[in-house]
């Protein structure tokens, strides 16, 4: 932002500010007319400056050393031209076809900006026969939000000059990876802030406030701002309040925190949990005698009934007891560097200081392996010792090493299940509150520590000290960070002590559970884990398919790069069942109001006394009830009681009544005090990964089985038997089902994709397919992630087979009923997998644990793959072990199967995105692509297409035909047909929107006086069962449902993918970013919103808070899912012509 000659100009930079901190931008602006004192940048934000720099030069160097034409602005014109000599050297410059344009300067209106690179290309353009795309470099090793602000800025004054929007853009990392990003996935986003900043900075008078936000430690307004909020006596300054709290409170009436400290213990307020309304006010109460008294204060709390919690986590102390703390650089390429793992611990008496330093990410993994075999050895001598460390990084740290690496999987696991990482920062919070503001450990040690010296003070000093020894290779510079970290590390053994004075001396030991495993571990044979033995084998294969030296990056071959991801497959299963394994131990480490606030259960369920348990068989049915709480869970979810570990069945959730019943054994008993629902323990995986074993063991024996699954992990072409392999497989202007019969029938021990968008029959086309194959004598299995997918595909066969006059003998593995299969006598429904395997089933159909079976191992002529999207590449490499040719029928735009894992490479991806990588659509080359929808409208088709298909789609043309006949009394907002978009404002709308609801239940009534025509002309009356209610979340599910009439068809995405109807009415429901209940990906999902859109055939109406299409986004993926929302508007139909 800059002013010349009474004109404000302004930047990429402040489009960037902006999209981080209004209140930034509304400074910089105010300090253009009233210049004001900033903060001075540290040493850290000039590091990054300098390293920024020489990065920007090294890549410039090397375009100049690779021998194509540059032209350096800067050279070009002087440093004291003006800003319009700049921009017609660029001007110039593009005119003259130069290949690299450096430092390029562009102005448009009020818009200035020096682009860092631009690159020629052969797309035509007013300049000629070729155009120019924006390169920036950045010193980041992963793509922020803001470059995408910054591209998108340079990239729209680069089109005013040459005619043409170009179609990417790319940046430069600090890693040295040029990534690409497409222009059309953030240009509705982009445009839409444009609008906001200029509003903004058009109207002074917009009033912003200094409330935090992450940019503040960077920003020069970051002292300002901090004593705003003290002179104003912000709530912000309350420790542990949340944002939505202060909203709520501030509903209330309370604007500061000493309003906050005085009310009395029975004051409430709406939609806000009491007990967590009692923690904040009696923490402003403390900080609040601080503040007036200058006299810092500590509260002991109640002591934790269940003995779990606050002081109840500190065990017996021991001699072998070790304070961890660790150092990391996040600026380091290629990715994050852990450089020291820090200890203090006692040695003859004394306690003695020792580090693993990791200089490089070379070293990282042997000062991880060496730090852990430290300390299992240090555990083998003293049984009893325990590790301490303050807040989640260090646990976090090597849980993330440990998946990286792949190595010491069983320490980490005893670690983690014996209990011997014991965070003193959740004592602390749990047994206390103090006066401090934070409870960080720099502020608690006031209370137990003098002052601390020493040049280096902070982590972000480490860092600088670490990059300053890169620079120089200076000791003393490594000395210093080894002297913080040994602060660091004694500060934790004095809280230790500190808190071991402080706890009362009544109370027993805790860590008791955890001493109870460690003995009967310890009278276990020995060894004997599942996890050393896996690890064994996994260190064999490591051996021999990575050698016993890495091979550097870029020095690795194709089949360097396919070996190393055969390796990683191996251990995908373990990695992908870790987290859920250590959230499923975590959650019984919560307290009840941290239970309450976890959507992935239902806390403090109650029994209701005047209902007695209904006995039904073995079982005992119960009906409860539970508190005002957001939470995943739905009628018919797996779940079990937390606190004994015992599943339940049947679960009903009635929301309306906060009730919910369910059926347990009759030897179970239930808590009277209360309990906790909650997910189950994760599948037992190991026959997969058996399966992903026998795949490596006959590639490294030379073996020439699983041809099907070489071609797709090497991303080959699918081969077949009298098609040139990488030709386009179908002439998309024909008839595509002929050609896909042909095509699949001619497959050679290969693979092929059939991408099936909404409403373009894949399931129809793949019956007929499966059918044809039947009768050529081929045996078929079909797979995939659901057995709901699974039996629709089944029951299409059967209708197609019996269309076509033809027998044949099926089977279906489950352990439920499968009702919707018994009207269909070719498939029998078994629980045996042996007998499901039989000889005389030509189909059979099960999830991957069947096909991975080695009884299954090259059975089949063909397996089928339905809904690709969803699988794995490691369920997939599994089930694909039983068949010489695989066929993937799916769309990765619709829902996919997110992992939880930290897997490497590409190991954690499904097949699809694996083998289609970022392609919307899959290439004429690789498979089909179904490119007509029989549903949706045109006036819906155009924006699926268009947003998510790359202009693709199509719908087909007796689909014109489906529209809603509107009477002239009809609700505004009811169309005849198209995307009509609601903005609707509402606050503090997280899981559940009554005023959504409430339109919903207006819209129902008076769509129900509406017809419909179908596509063939014919007009109906819509019915409930043709209005489609799709939302998010299950919590709105419950509320629309208490506000719809009865019947109506309400649920999540996930429901209704595959159904469709005249008209869906969508409920977005959350109010803005700061109260989203999960990450940005699940709300702005473009997979969710491109399912739940394309259900509708003539209208769909979309209810959205237009403050949802402001959202601050952290990245590039987040950017480019709001932008889905925001085209959404763009798309709707003008309905007042």
């Amino acid at each position: 932002m800059q002013k010349i000659s009474e004109q404000v100009f302004y930047s990429a930079s402040d489009l960037a500010n902006f999209l981080e901190c209004e209140h930034l931008t509304s400074l910089d602006r105010l300090n253009l007319d009233s210049p004001m004192e900033k903060t001075a940048d540290g040493e850290d934000a000039e590091l990054i400056q300098k390293k920024g720099l020489k990065h920007e030069k090294e890549f410039l160097d090397a375009l100049v050393a690779s021998g194509v034409s540059v032209v350096d602005i800067t050279r070009v014109v002087d440093a004291q031209a003006s800003t319009q000599d700049k921009v017609d050297a660029t001007i110039q410059a593009m005119q003259s076809g130069a290949d690299i344009i450096f430092q390029a300067t562009f102005a448009d209106g009020v818009y200035l900006g020096h682009s860092d690179f631009l690159r020629r290309t052969n797309t035509p353009s007013q300049l000629g026969n070729y155009s120019y795309e924006v390169i920036d470099t950045k010193l980041s090793t992963k793509a922020q939000g803001k470059f995408i602000i910054q591209l998108m800025f340079y990239s729209k004054l680069l089109a005013k000059v040459q005619g043409l929007m170009p179609v990417k853009m790319y940046v430069v990392l600090g890693n040295k990876k040029e990534t690409a990003f497409y222009c059309s996935d953030y240009s509705a986003y982009f445009d839409a802030l444009v609008q906001r900043f200029e509003a903004h900075v058009t109207n002074q008078s917009t009033y912003t406030y200094p409330n935090p936000c992450k940019r503040c430690d960077l920003c020069h307004w970051r002292d300002r701002c901090d004593q705003k909020r003290i002179d104003d006596d912000h709530l912000s300054q309350v420790a542990g309040i949340l944002k939505s709290q202060i909203v709520k409170l501030n509903a209330a009436g309370i604007h500061r925190m000493a309003d906050l400290a005085v009310v009395n213990d029975n004051f409430s307020v709406p939609k806000l949990n009491p007990e967590s309304l009692q923690k904040i006010i009696h923490q402003a109460r403390l900080q609040h005698h601080q503040k007036s008294t200058g006299e810092a204060k500590i509260e002991l709390l109640p002591t934790d009934p269940h003995g779990r919690h606050g002081f109840m986590r500190l065990p017996e102390p021991n001699e072998g007891d070790i304070y961890f703390d660790m150092e990391g650089n996040p600026l380091e390429d290629p990715r994050h560097l852990e450089y020291l793992f820090g200890i203090y611990y006692l040695d003859n008496g004394a306690y003695v200081f020792k580090g693993f330093w990791a200089l490089n990410h070379s070293e990282e993994q042997k000062a991880f392996e060496d730090f852990m075999d430290f300390v299992t050895a240090r555990i083998k001598q003293y049984p009893q010792a325990h590790i301490y460390h303050y807040a989640a990084y260090e646990e976090t740290a090597i849980k993330r090493l440990m998946s990286f690496y792949g190595t010491r999987e069983h320490e980490v696991d005893n670690l983690l299940r014996q209990g011997r990482l014991v965070d003193l920062y959740k004592v602390v919070r749990e047994s206390m509150r103090t006066s401090e503001p934070k409870y960080s450990i720099k502020n608690i040690e006031h209370f137990y520590l003098e002052k601390r010296a020493g040049e280096v003070t902070n982590a972000g000093a480490s860092i600088v000290f670490f990059e300053k020894w890169k620079a120089t290779q200076e000791q003393r510079y490594l000395d210093d960070i080894e002297a913080y970290n040994i602060d660091d590390v004694r500060s934790t053994q004095a809280l230790h002590a500190w808190l071991i004075k402080k706890r009362p001396a009544v109370l027993p030991w805790g860590n008791a559970e955890a001493n109870k495993l460690r003995e009967a571990e310890d009278s276990a044979p020995q060894p004997s884990s599942a996890t050393a033995l896996a690890e064994q084998r996994l260190e064999k294969y490591r051996l021999a398919l990575l050698g016993a030296v890495p091979i550097p990056e870029t020095q690795k071959t194709k089949s360097d790069y396919y070996q190393e991801l055969m390796y990683y497959l191996l251990g995908f299963h373990r990695r992908e069942a870790k987290p859920a394994w250590w959230d499923y131990f975590s959650r019984r480490d919560k307290q009840r109001d941290e239970l309450i606030e976890d959507a992935e259960c239902i806390a403090d369920v109650r029994l209701v006394p005047t209902n007695q348990p209904e006995a039904i068989k073995q079982s005992l049915k119960y009906v409860c009830k539970y508190p005002h709480q957001e939470f995943k869970l739905h009628t018919g979810s797996k779940a079990e009681v937390m606190e004994i570990g015992k599943s339940v069945s049947n679960l009903v959730i009635d929301a309306a009544n906060q009730e919910l019943s369910f059926t347990i054994s009759k030897k179970q008993t239930l808590p009277d005090s209360g309990f906790t629902l909650a997910l189950g323990k994760p599948i037992e995986s190991r026959i997969l990964t058996e399966a992903i074993e026998r795949y490596v063991d006959n590639y490294l024996s030379g073996g020439l089985l699983y041809k099907s699954i070489n071609d797709m992990l090497l991303k080959a072409k699918p081969a077949f038997k009298s098609l040139v392999q990488g030709s386009e497989i179908i002439d998309e202007k024909q008839p595509i089902i002929p050609q896909m019969i042909h095509a699949t029938a001619d497959l050679n021990d290969s693979y092929l994709i059939i991408q099936g968008p909404p409403g373009t029959g894949k399931t129809y086309s793949g019956s007929k397919v499966i059918v044809d194959l039947l009768k050529r004598g081929k045996r078929i299995g079909i797979t995939s992630n659901s057995h709901k997918a699974i039996n629709n595909l089944l029951i299409g066969v059967c209708k197609e087979a019996i269309s076509q006059n033809f027998d044949f003998i099926g089977a279906k593995k489950s352990t439920d009923g499968d009702e919707e299969l018994d009207a269909y006598t070719n498939i029998r429904v078994l629980k045996d997998n042996s007998e499901a395997l039989e000889n005389l089933n030509q189909l059979v159909a099960g999830t991957a644990w069947l096909f991975a079976r080695e009884e299954a191992d090259q059975l089949f002529d063909y397996l089928f793959v339905d809904e690709a999207g969803q699988l794995s590449l490691g369920h997939l490499v599994a089930a694909g072990t039983c068949a010489r040719n695989i066929v993937l029928m799916g769309d990765q735009m619709q829902l996919g199967q997110p992992t939880q894992g930290v897997h490497p490479g590409e190991s954690g991806q499904s097949i699809l995105e694996f083998l289609l990588q970022e392609q919307h659509t899959v290439s004429p080359d690789t498979g089909i692509f179904l490119g007509t929808t029989y549903r949706m409208h045109p006036s819906i088709c155009q924006f699926i297409s268009d947003a998510v298909y790359d202009s693709r789609l199509q719908s087909a043309q007796q689909t014109v035909n489906q529209v809603i006949s509107v009477p002239n009394t009809a609700h505004p907002l009811i169309k005849s047909h198209g995307i009509v978009y609601v903005p609707i404002e509402h606050m503090d709308c997280a899981q559940t929107s009554d005023q959504e609801a409430q339109l919903i239940q207006a819209l129902i009534t008076e769509l129900r006086k509406t017809t419909y025509f179908d596509n063939k002309g014919a007009e109906h009356p819509i019915k409930l069962s043709d209005i489609l209610v799709i939302t998010p979340y299950n919590a709105q599910v419950q509320n629309l449902l208490r506000h719809c009439p009865e019947g109506s068809k309400v649920g999540t995405v996930d429901k209704f993918q595959g159904q469709e109807a005249p008209v869906v009415l969508f409920s977005m429901v959350t109010s803005s970013s700061d109260d989203l209940p999960r990450d940005i990906g699940f709300l702005f999902s473009k997979n969710r919103l491109n399912v739940a859109i394309s259900r509708a055939k003539s209208l769909i109406i979309f209810i959205a808070n237009p403050r949802l299409m402001s959202v601050q986004c952290n990245n590039p993926e987040e950017m480019a899912l709001v932008n889905t929302l925001c085209l959404i508007d763009q798309y709707r139909v003008d309905w007042s012509a």
